[in-house]
């Protein structure tokens, strides 16, 4: 991602990031610019591979063909439950749901700002 902010004239009660915070690499940055543009009371939804799924389902899916290899090797970051507890408390976020599905592979995190 570019460091170019985000130049928006509106806030957002809902900003969705599904399956894409594994691939950016200035996430601090990132989050600076979504707080910026969520409003009081606003949620951040995120899903993203858990690290059972990316550890074991994309590596062995990728090993037998099931799954490219830039399956495993684009994710750069990768989320478990107390990683999202920091980066709630960094941003002044509060954690209404964590919950994992898809047999634990993936997961679903909803912030709100405070």
């Amino acid at each position: 991602m570019d460091r170019e902010p985000l130049d928006l004239d509106e806030r957002f009660d809902v900003i969705l990031m599904i399956a894409v915070i594994e691939h950016i690499w200035n996430q601090k940055f990132l989050f600076e610019q979504i707080i910026d543009l969520l409003a009081p009371d606003g949620k951040i939804i995120i899903t993203t591979p858990s690290p059972f799924g990316n550890d074991v389902i994309h590596l062995l899916g990728a090993a037998m063909g099931i799954f490219a290899q830039s399956a495993v090797d684009d994710h750069i970051v990768i989320y478990n439950r107390r990683r999202f507890k920091n980066l709630a408390r960094e941003f002044n976020l509060r954690i209404l749901k964590y919950a994992r599905f898809q047999f634990f592979s993936n997961q679903l995190v909803v912030l709100e700002n405070v």
